[in-house]
């Protein structure tokens, strides 16, 4: 697993969480993304973000589970994830911390 967050005053922002396929469906981003929310509160964060492709919908569901809720679309956010291929829009997605 991996992850990065980034603290801003009054709120903080996911630029990463990622787990290996061989371990996704174990819990481990869900226990990643508790970290950050516990981190963004003990730093006095009131909000936090992040950004997922619209086609992770097992993210999105995390995200939603975690109480995440879509707040903007970032179209053509994304590289394709092929050689050639279109763009993909991102979902932004914020919580109260």
């Amino acid at each position: 697993a991996y992850g990065v967050l980034m603290l801003a005053p009054g709120e903080a922002q996911i630029l990463n969480l990622s787990v290996v396929p061989d371990a996704r469906r174990e819990g481990i981003g869900r226990a990643l993304l508790r970290r950050f929310l516990d981190d963004a509160r003990q730093s006095c964060a009131e909000q936090i973000f992040l950004e997922v492709r619209t086609s992770n919908v097992a993210a999105i569901r995390l995200y939603e589970s975690e109480g995440f809720a879509p707040v903007a679309r970032r179209a053509a956010y994304y590289p394709g994830t092929t050689v050639g291929a279109t763009r993909e829009d991102a979902l932004v997605m914020r919580r109260a911390v």
